[in-house]
């Protein structure tokens, strides 16, 4: 199993992250950078408990370019990638966030196509979100963020985000609990690929707003793993749910509704379009 993580060097929060991260674990830097990264570093495994190691990689890859723009990542041979960011907030207020990579509509103002989204991972995006929940002591509300931006890509992803307001990039305490997750996540990742025992229904959520308090809930409760999230302002992208159900490492067993959030409107074509598909749906 390969994961590889991501850090910008345009992004404050993604270098100030990765550094303790780097200072976390057991990071080698490789002489020649690694898939077009201006430098590169491989986690030297020596945990009790892996067997096999040598099968087991993690990378993290350091960019000189906007994250949404590292889109040349499919030819990495990753089981995941997992991008370290800041989060950015018309509302100025701060975040811990996860979420799967595409753009609904047919604009694509920050990486990606328009009209595609990328390939999620449901489990290991509730296992990161449950991370930062774990590993977060202040107020600060932890949550997904609905399907967003770019890049495009077929290898499993999802970003990891903390900011909000202008000073997010000097607040270290919350740095440092991004950081905190993201390491804990890397180093057990060889551990925890097991997904036969799993008891939450992997979902596509629809409905509700960007920030999306009512699926978080519903992940943080071990209801749903939720693969990709789509806001009620693109709910009437009906073309678009088929690629949500479909672009994820594990199949969606159903979809999730946030009916009271939904127009009459969207509610009839989303119920035709869901029937047309041969998948379930519940409401909440």
């Amino acid at each position: 199993m390969n994961l590889i993580l991501i850090c910008s060097l345009y992004d404050p929060v993604s270098v100030q992250a990765t550094s303790i991260i780097k200072s976390m674990l057991h990071f080698q830097e490789v002489t020649q950078p690694l898939h077009g990264s201006t430098s590169s570093y491989i986690l030297i495994q020596d945990k009790e408990g892996y067997e096999d190691a040598h099968t087991h990689t993690v990378q993290l890859l350091e960019f000189s370019k906007r994250i949404v723009d590292i889109d040349s990542l499919d030819s990495f041979s990753a089981d995941l990638i997992v991008f370290i960011s800041r989060h950015a907030s018309k509302s100025k207020i701060n975040i811990f966030s996860v979420h799967a990579l595409g753009n609904w509509s047919g604009e694509a103002l920050l990486g990606g196509k328009p009209n595609q989204i990328s390939v999620s991972s449901p489990y290991n995006m509730r296992k990161m979100l449950l991370l930062l929940k774990k590993h977060n002591t202040t107020d600060i509300d932890v949550i997904y963020e609905a399907t967003h931006h770019g890049p495009l890509l077929n290898t499993p992803s999802f970003f990891v985000e903390f900011g909000g307001d202008p000073e997010s990039a000097s607040n270290e305490k919350c740095i440092r609990i991004l950081a905190e997750s993201v390491a804990e996540f890397a180093e057990n990742f060889a551990l925890s690929t097991n997904t036969a025992d799993r008891n939450e229904k992997v979902a596509v959520g629809i409905g509700g707003g960007h920030y999306a308090k009512k699926f978080t809930e519903l992940a943080m409760s071990g209801q749903y793993a939720f693969s990709h999230i789509i806001p009620k302002h693109s709910a009437d992208e009906l073309d678009m749910i088929s690629q949500a159900v479909s672009k994820s490492d594990q199949k969606a067993d159903v979809i999730v509704l946030e009916w009271k959030s939904l127009n009459s409107f969207q509610k009839k074509g989303l119920i035709e379009k869901v029937s047309e598909l041969g998948i379930s749906y519940e409401k909440i």
